[in-house]
This record gives structure tokens, sequence and C-alpha cells, in this order.
């Protein structure tokens, strides 16, 4: 994935920090914007934690806007159904996509008048994503949307002008069932050649400030980075044993967890730099490394089994 958005806390006006994330692409035909909306941690630098998202209560889709100088429209969603993609990864590869969903808004109608729609597609996808080794439950809520520079049904150049908010999704406690991370507002306008974020919106109300994507690495309890560079995995694909390498303490001890790409721990163990670790029992596939040092650094290698 690309860069990512992400949230804040309930209560953020009483000093929690940001829970949200955000990303922007450019392209020439449509601005992409992302969030990431995140249970544990309050920045992209500390996001792994026990809590949870109930994702029957979270939900589903932030809102779409527009404003066309006149109206304002609302983003009408034509549900899809619940789809199957190969896991994939996140957040320097922290989580791993739970449950997933694409859906389509084919056009806004105004307010007042719902016999009067303006065409703007808007494609989402919605997926929830569950850390690396922690079960089923879901830790952040993610959402991409696509804005196109052209309008349906003729394909005409959306005007000049024309503003649109997005917002990010709002998550629900598993544990409590309270409101965590209250919905955040981004906004753009039309220049004439592409969508322009903008620091308030037509009423002068301003727009939320996010931090970016999951970049620089994600930190746990411990630090993460250093240990990441010094490790290496052989042979890569493995057969019946992998290797581990640490280029800074060649003979350190170490614990680890061997995990599948739907998060679950196959097995773990403890160990010591370059000696073997048996994976004949593993079956043929793409599995991650989670390896944890004495000063509780932590690296996530991944390794092929054939």
């Amino acid at each position: 994935m690309k860069k990512t958005l992400f949230f804040c806390i309930l209560f953020s006006s009483l000093g929690f920090s940001q829970q949200v994330l955000k990303r922007i692409t450019q392209t020439s035909s449509y601005t992409g914007v992302e969030f990431f909306v995140l249970r544990n941690g309050t920045s992209s630098g500390d996001v792994i934690g026990s809590y949870s998202f109930d994702t029957f209560l979270s939900s589903l889709y932030g809102s779409v806007k527009l404003y066309d100088n006149q109206y304002v429209y609302e983003g009408q969603v034509v549900m899809g159904d619940f789809t199957t993609i190969p896991p994939n990864q996140v957040c320097n590869g922290t989580y791993l996509v739970a449950y997933s969903r694409a859906d389509q808004i084919e056009g806004f109608s105004n307010s007042f008048n719902s016999n009067n729609p303006i065409g703007l597609p808007v494609a989402i996808d919605t997926n929830n994503y569950k850390e690396l080794g922690q079960g089923t439950n879901v830790d952040l809520l993610y959402t991409n949307l696509k804005i196109a520079n052209l309008t349906l049904p003729f394909f005409t150049p959306v005007p000049e002008g024309t503003w649109i908010t997005v917002n990010s999704r709002e998550g629900v406690d598993l544990a409590t069932g309270q409101v965590v991370v209250p919905s955040k507002r981004l906004g753009f306008k039309f220049t004439g050649g592409a969508w322009v974020m903008q620091t308030s919106d037509w009423l002068s109300v301003p727009f939320d400030v996010l931090e970016e994507d999951c970049l620089p690495p994600i930190l746990s309890s411990g630090s993460f980075g250093n240990l990441e560079s010094s490790i290496s995995i052989y042979p890569n694909p493995s057969k019946n044993y992998i290797t581990i390498q640490n280029k800074a303490n060649a003979d350190g001890n170490f614990e680890y967890q061997i995990i599948d790409i739907t998060g679950r721990i196959i097995t773990n163990g403890k160990s010591v730099f370059n000696a073997n670790i048996n994976t004949e029992s593993l079956s043929n596939g793409n599995y991650i490394l989670k390896i944890t040092i004495d000063s509780n650094e932590v690296a996530f290698k991944k390794f092929i089994k054939n």
C-alpha cells in the first residue's frame, strides 16, 4: 500500500492525540484519499496494543458530501458484497486484513431535491485489519476513496470550484461499546485540473489536521527499526529449516513466533542466532517470523516454506 490516514481518540478536545492518519494520492484522473483508524496508540509510532474495535457497531463508511456553490449533495452508496481478498499487509507488516468490501457511489442527490442528482463517481474500499498474532479482533478501520475528475454519465469535467468533503469511519470499542474514535473530516476543492486539499470548507469551518501514514516504522513497547535492518533469514525459500542471523549480535538469544498470512501463530519458541529453526511441519506457503530480543526490540521478517 502507499500512504495512510489515522484517527483521534474520543474527547480529543481534552488533549488526546490523534489516532487517524491520512494518505493522499494524486493521479491524472482521480484523487485518492486513504483513512487508517487505529484503536491502539496515539500516533503512527505506537499502534500495537490489546484494544479492539467492535466491527458490528463501528461505522462501515465515512460520509461523502459535495457542494457546487448552490446545493450540498449527499453521497448515495450502492452496497456491494463482502469480497474475499488475499491478506495484505499495511503499516510495515504490523497488520493483516480481516474483512473487506468494495462499493461505489454512483451519484449524489441534493438535500432539497432528490430528483436533481449530480454525477460524480467515488469508489470506496473498506477493510478491517487485525494485528499480526492477535487473534481475529480488529484494530484498524480502513477506508480508501477515489474521487474522480470526470462526471457521469457524459464524462464531462467536474466544474471548477466544486467542493467535496470526506469523513473517516467512527470506531466503537469492543469491550465497552463506547465511541472511541470520532469521525474526522478532510476537504478538497476542484481547481480545474485536480482536487486540491483545503484547510477549511466553503463556510470557513476548519478541516481536521491529520498525521501522515504509517512511516516511520511502527513501535510496540520496545524499539523497532534497528533490529529489522540487522536481521536476515536463510535459506529463503526454506524447506526443512531456517537460520536467523543478526549482524549486530551474532551469538545473542531471541524469542520467536511463526505467523501465517491469516495472523495465526503457528509455533513459537526460543533460540540463538545462527542456530537452525525446524520448519518441516509447516505447510507450504508464506509466513512471517516475529523476533524479540532481550532489550524488547522487535523485528518482523517474511519467509517462504516450500
